[in-house]
């Protein structure tokens, strides 16, 4: 149960991230390329994408250094779909 729940937090959290910042990053990229808005949002979501999973990796590296712990694919699995997720819902919510 605790590694379930261990899986199911790392997907939310890197979910949010990941929507947070592609959200705000085609916001931001509005404001340099008004009229490019596939662009715009397709590097929303890569910059999403790009900071959530840098920190889903330094995460299990830092884990990896504990003692008793170690770097966990399934991890950075459950990030990776998190990931992917919060950006479509970023790019979505561009959209809206």
């Amino acid at each position: 149960m605790k590694i379930e729940n261990d899986k199911i937090m790392h997907f939310f959290v890197c979910l949010t991230i990941a929507f947070i910042f592609s959200t705000i990053g085609a916001n931001a990229i509005y404001k340099l390329a008004p009229d490019a808005p596939g662009m715009r949002t397709l590097l929303g979501a890569a910059l999403g994408f790009v900071i959530a999973m840098l920190i889903g990796v330094e995460k299990e590296r830092r884990d990896s250094k504990k003692q008793g712990n170690h770097f966990c694919w399934k991890d950075l699995l459950a990030d990776t779909l998190g990931t992917m997720v919060g950006c479509l819902g970023g790019f979505v919510s561009y959209l809206i």
